[in-house]
């Protein structure tokens, strides 16, 4: 939870909507029935760079409501391969488009640039969209060897 914190508040470039939680705000995203809560983890041949990307969506509605992704991994193809697999459990929840949330910021240029690299189509809305089916470009650059992205919840009371 406090790195999913930490992350709402340092992430600007690749931070959908500007979106900065508060921990209680993190914490009560855990246990929200109209979001699944997301983590997404890296390593590489030169180490691991531990919990990089923290997502919330509403898999059978298609809708990306936040995505956070540390500069970190930025530009290796990490966030191509995890909106592929993304894209494919969309899919099989019975999505037909992608439809993510995105609110310009004056920092998070970065975050479109991505959008476009990704295939969604332009702001509409307050959303951007794609098909579930489109080929994600340099999605097989980066292997996926578990879940992209990681569901999360609080954990239950003692």
């Amino acid at each position: 939870m406090e790195r999913v914190y930490e992350l709402s508040q340092r992430t600007n470039q690749l931070n959908f909507n500007g979106t900065r939680f508060s921990r209680a705000e993190a914490e009560a995203l855990m246990v929200d029935p109209a979001r699944t809560a997301l983590v997404l983890r890296c390593t590489d041949r030169f180490g691991d760079y531990g919990l990089i990307g923290f997502a919330t969506a509403d898999l059978a509605a298609g809708r990306l409501l936040d995505f956070f992704m540390s500069c970190r991994v930025q530009r290796k193809r990490v966030e191509h391969a995890a909106f592929a697999w993304l894209a494919a459990r969309m899919a099989e929840a019975g999505a037909g488009e992608i439809r993510a949330a995105f609110t310009p910021q004056p920092r998070n240029g970065a975050a479109s640039a991505l959008l476009d690299e990704l295939g969604f189509g332009p702001l509409e809305a307050g959303e951007r969209r794609r098909s579930v089916t489109a080929p994600i470009p340099e999605a097989d650059v980066v292997r996926v060897q578990a879940p992209a992205f990681t569901p999360i919840r609080a954990k239950e009371p003692a």
